[in-house]
C-alpha cells in the first residue's frame, strides 16, 4: 500500500468515456481515480477523474461520475472469455478505441 486508501465498488453503469459508482464515502469533483475494473471479460486499469458527486441519502449515500483520462495496458493484461460473438465483438470495439485514446 502506497498510502493511497482503496474503495471497492459495485458500477452502476460503464460506457466508453466513464462509469458511475454508489458510495457510502463522498469523493470530492476533481479526485483523480486509479481504478481495477473487473468484467466478465478479465480486468481493466484506467485512470479517471471524478466530474459528479450527488447526495443520494443524507450523509450516507452518493452518486459519483468518472470520466476516463487514461486505459492502462490492456492489450496485454485482458483475457477474454468465450460468452459469445456478440460479446466479443462489442468488447473488442470498446478497447481499440480505449487504446487510441478517443475517450
Amino acid at each position: 500500500n502506497t498510502g493511497n486508501p482503496s474503495l471497492a465498488v459495485v458500477t452502476n453503469d460503464v460506457s466508453i468515456s466513464g462509469l458511475s459508482f454508489t458510495s457510502y464515502v463522498p469523493l470530492a469533483t476533481g479526485t483523480m481515480l486509479h481504478m481495477e475494473i473487473i468484467t466478465p471479460f478479465g480486468k481493466l486499469f484506467a485512470d479517471g477523474e471524478i466530474k459528479q458527486m450527488r447526495e443520494i441519502v443524507s450523509e450516507n449515500s452518493y452518486f459519483i461520475g468518472v470520466k476516463f483520462i487514461h486505459f492502462l495496458g490492456q492489450s496485454e493484461e485482458l483475457r477474454l472469455r468465450r460468452t459469445g460473438r456478440d460479446d466479443k465483438e462489442s468488447l473488442d470495439r470498446w478497447l481499440k478505441i480505449a487504446a487510441n485514446g478517443k475517450n
